[in-house]
C-alpha cells in the first residue's frame, strides 16, 4: 500500500467517525463530506488565514505518530458551543479560555473516537494522548515538526447550522506507519478470512444489546473520568466476545472486581474488573489524593473505587435510559478482592459475554473487563428491540428510522453519509410517556478523606446562594431553571427559564 492510499483511508475513517461524534453532540443528524488528500503540499501553512485553532494529537499506542488538526476561530466557537449544549456560539470575538478547553475535549472524543475506529480497522489496540490545544496568531508560531507537512487532509463536518472544514497535516513517518499497518491487516483479514469473524458482522440479537450497551459505557465512563480527575480521558472501543472460553481463568489475580445491578426497567447485573493498581489509582485519584496511600487497597480506597464506578455507570444508566425510552436504576455497586480465579468462579458464575476497553487519561490507564451473563443480555436485546421498533413506527414519513450505532438504509453517497436520526416524533404518541423529574440545589466537590470523617450536624457548603435558581433535570438531563417555593407545606419550584437547545431538540 502506497502512503497517499493509506492517508486516503485513515482521512475517511477519521471524518466519518467525528462526524458520529459531532452528531451526538449537537443531538441532531451529522455529515461530513469533501474528504480531499494533497500529497507533498506546496508551502502548506501560506494558503491559511491567520489567527487558527490547532489541536495536536499524538497517537500513543498501536500506532505512534503525532497529527495537528486545523480550523478556524468562528468553527471552532461552533465546535465549543455544540460542546457546551448551547444552541448559538458564544459570543464574538477573541475565543476564551472556556472555549478553548470545550473545543480540545470535543476534539478528545472525536479522536478518541478515531482511534478506536482505526483500532477496529487495524485489529490493533490504540491510544491517544489528550490533544494540546492553541490560538495560533501566524506561520511562524506553528510548531517546528508541522512546518514542512508531507501531507495534508481536509473534510468538512456539518450538522445543524454548523459547518467546520477540519484540516489534518501530516508528516511522511507517520503517513509511513498507516501504510505499514493497514497493510498487515489486510493480510491478516485475508489470512485467516475462514477463521475470524470481525464484531461488525455479527451484530443481530444478544451481541448487538451487548456491544450498544458497551459503548454507551465506555463513552459515559470516560466523561466522568474526565469530570472526576480534571484531564481529558478517552475510552477505546470496546471489544465483544461471545461466550468466551473461561474468562476469569485468563485474567491476572489478584483482583478487583465491582459488581453493578439492574434493578428496575432491565434486570441484570455487570461485572467491572481492574487490576489492584489501577483500582489503587483510581482510589487516589477519587481521594484527591497524589499517590496510593500504601501497597493494599483499604476500605476507604475500595470504597472510593465503588463510587467511581458509580458515577460511571450512573451516567451510563442515564444515556441507557433515554435510548430505550425507560426508567432504569442501579443499585450501589459492591466491591471485592478475588485473589484466584475459582474464588471469582464460585462467586460470580459463567457470562456469556466478555467486553473489554481501556480508559486512558494522563493519570490514568485502566482495562476495564465487563462480563454480561445471559439473562442479562436476553434483557438487553428485549429491550433495543422494543426501543427501536417504537422508533421505527414514529420514524418520519413512516419511513424505519436507524438504531444507535446502525446505519439506515439509505441513497446518500458515502462522502455525505449522515448520522442515524430518530425521526420525528407526533407529539401524542409521547404523553403518556414517564420520565424522571428532580431537582437540584447545588453541588459541592469534596475529597473522600473529608466525606468520611463529617461529623452529624455538619455542614457541606454548595456552589449556589440560597436565592439563586436550582436546576430541574428530566431523566438526568438539564431541562429548565427555578426556584425554590413553598406548596402546601411541601417543596416546589416555580419555572424561571427553559434550556432552549434542549426543549427544540
Amino acid at each position: 500500500m502506497n502512503l497517499l492510499t493509506a492517508i486516503e483511508r485513515a482521512a475517511e475513517i477519521t471524518a466519518a467517525a467525528c462526524c458520529d461524534v459531532l452528531g451526538t453532540l449537537a443531538q441532531c443528524d451529522a455529515t461530513y463530506s469533501d474528504v480531499a488528500v494533497v500529497d507533498q503540499p506546496a508551502g502548506p501553512w501560506a494558503d491559511f488565514t491567520y489567527p487558527l485553532v490547532t489541536a495536536h494529537i499524538s497517537f500513543t499506542g498501536g500506532i505512534t505518530g503525532d497529527n495537528l488538526f486545523v480550523i478556524t476561530p468562528a468553527q471552532a466557537r461552533g465546535l465549543a458551543s455544540a460542546m457546551m449544549g448551547v444552541g448559538d456560539a458564544l459570543g464574538e470575538g477573541d475565543l476564551s479560555e472556556i472555549e478553548l478547553s470545550a473545543v480540545a475535549e470535543a476534539m478528545n472524543r472525536m479522536l478518541g473516537s478515531v482511534s478506536t475506529a482505526m483500532a477496529r480497522e487495524i485489529e490493533v489496540a490504540t491510544d491517544i494522548a489528550p490533544p494540546l490545544t492553541a490560538l495560533v496568531g501566524s506561520a511562524e508560531e506553528i510548531d517546528e515538526s508541522f512546518a514542512a507537512a508531507a501531507f495534508s487532509a481536509r473534510f468538512t463536518l456539518r450538522a445543524d447550522g454548523l459547518s467546520a472544514t477540519i484540516v489534518q497535516m501530516i508528516s511522511t513517518e507517520f503517513a509511513e506507519m498507516l501504510a505499514a499497518v493497514f497493510g498487515a491487516g489486510d493480510t491478516s483479514r485475508e489470512v485467516l478470512s475462514e477463521r475470524h469473524t470481525p464484531a461488525a458482522a455479527n451484530r443481530d440479537g444478544a451481541f448487538s444489546a451487548v456491544d450498544r450497551t458497551a459503548r454507551i459505557t465506555a463513552d459515559s465512563a470516560a466523561t466522568v473520568l474526565s469530570t472526576l480527575i480534571g484531564d481529558p480521558a478517552s475510552a477505546t472501543l470496546p471489544e465483544i466476545e461471545a461466550q468466551p472460553d473461561d474468562p476469569l481463568g485468563k485474567l491476572a489475580y489478584p483482583l478487583i472486581f465491582v459488581e453493578v445491578s439492574y434493578v428496575s426497567g432491565v434486570n441484570g447485573s455487570n461485572l467491572f474488573v481492574l487490576s489492584r493498581e489501577q483500582a489503587a489509582t483510581l482510589a487516589c485519584v477519587m481521594m484527591g489524593a497524589d499517590e496510593p496511600l500504601g501497597d493494599g487497597l483499604s476500605e476507604l480506597e475500595l470504597s472510593a473505587v465503588s463510587e467511581a464506578m458509580n458515577q460511571m455507570m450512573g451516567a451510563a444508566t442515564n444515556v441507557l435510559a433515554d435510548t430505550l425510552r425507560m426508567d432504569i436504576e442501579v443499585a450501589p455497586p459492591t466491591c471485592q478482592v478475588m485473589e484466584d480465579a475459582e474464588e471469582a468462579r464460585e462467586t460470580f458464575g459463567e457470562a456469556a459475554f466478555c467486553t473489554r476497553f481501556r480508559l486512558v487519561s494522563d493519570r490514568l490507564k485502566a482495562d476495564v473487563v465487563q462480563l454480561v451473563p445471559a439473562d442479562f443480555a436476553e434483557h438487553l436485546r428485549q429491550a433495543f428491540a422494543a426501543a427501536d421498533h417504537g422508533r421505527a413506527v414514529v420514524g418520519s414519513e413512516g419511513q424505519p428510522v436507524a438504531a444507535p450505532g446502525h446505519t439506515a438504509p439509505s441513497a446518500v453517497p458515502p462522502a455525505d453519509r449522515p448520522r442515524p436520526s430518530t425521526g420525528t416524533i407526533d407529539p401524542d404518541s409521547v404523553r403518556r410517556v414517564r420520565v424522571r423529574v428532580s431537582a437540584e440545589l447545588g453541588r459541592a466537590r469534596l475529597p473522600v478523606s473529608r466525606v468520611t470523617n463529617l461529623p452529624p450536624g455538619a455542614v457541606v457548603e454548595l456552589d449556589r446562594g440560597p436565592h439563586e435558581p436550582v436546576d430541574v433535570l428530566v431523566n438526568g438531563r438539564p431541562f429548565a431553571a427555578a426556584k425554590l417555593v413553598v406548596v402546601d407545606g411541601e417543596y416546589a419550584v416555580q419555572i424561571v427559564s427553559l434550556t432552549p437547545h434542549l426543549v427544540t431538540a
